[in-house]
């Protein structure tokens, strides 16, 4: 059995692989939180969210709560 000391195969690939890699002119990459970045909105999807959306979920719902009352959803036996 192999000691736990030792690299695995997986470990030696990997090693060797990264070691093949061209360096990045600026060092290793940082990291980058990805909660942190910033997502740039298209403008016409911030149209939409903001100003027709809220509007059209409020008929939606009143249009559904119409057809409720009046029994248009129900199937015929």
């Amino acid at each position: 059995m192999a000691n736990c000391a030792e690299k695995s195969l997986w470990e030696q690939v990997c090693e060797e692989f990264e070691a093949e890699q061209p360096s990045s002119p600026h060092g290793k990459l940082r990291e980058i939180d990805p909660t942190a970045v910033e997502i740039h909105e298209n403008p016409v999807t911030g149209y939409l969210e903001r100003n027709v959306f809220p509007v059209l979920l409020q008929g939606l719902e009143a249009l559904l709560g119409e057809g409720q009352k009046y029994g248009w959803f129900e199937r015929e036996k």
